[in-house]
């Protein structure tokens, strides 16, 4: 059943503690680009919340809203890319010191939004719970996906309705999973 799976509630928010040690295995920060996200149903990102216990929305933009704007920040991998999983990406929060991370949580994910340094000039270990595979929809798509790297299968995603961006493991069901990038 989809719901055994499905971890739901807000996204939360934990202060990291980032210390590079550097090994081969690092991924490297290659470049930036930013962009505002909307879901398929035209919901963008805001933030909610108190400075400590931020959390991230998908909602209609309304006339004098101004949605969240995100650098997604493109890391290389030692090993080169795989193009079947796409590009790893970190995604942080504009005007903030906000990464949107992906943890374990029993047999699911979840999605929480932590403090951290920009940019983490590498990311290794502990710290991959920043990398998102970041991939097209179809090679003639305007849409993309945001899949983790460290919970296969999960993939950021917005409810059908006003509500918290989190983690969710099955496509195009209950959840919009593919969102256009916009400048």
């Amino acid at each position: 059943m989809l719901t055994s799976n499905l971890v739901e509630g807000p996204s939360s928010f934990a202060k990291a503690s980032l210390v590079s040690s550097g090994p081969p295995s690092a991924y490297t920060y290659d470049k930036v680009q930013r962009w505002t996200i909307q879901d398929l149903d035209n919901k963008c990102f805001f933030l909610e919340g108190t400075p400590g216990q931020p959390k991230l929305l998908a909602l209609h933009l309304q006339a004098s809203d101004k949605p969240v704007e995100l650098d997604l920040r493109f890391y290389r991998s030692p090993l080169g890319s795989d193009a079947t999983s796409g590009q790893l990406v970190a995604l942080d929060i504009v005007d903030s010191k906000l990464y949107l991370t992906c943890v374990k949580e029993g047999d699911g994910c979840r999605l929480q939004l932590e403090e951290a340094e920009k940019p983490l000039k590498e990311i290794s270990g502990d710290n991959q719970k920043y990398l998102f595979y970041y991939k097209p929809t179809s090679p003639v798509s305007e849409t993309v996906t945001f899949q983790s790297l460290i919970c296969p299968g999960w993939y950021m995603a917005t409810p059908n309705d006003n509500g918290y961006v989190q983690m969710h493991n099955v496509i195009g069901e209950r959840f919009y999973t593919d969102f256009h990038l916009f400048l």
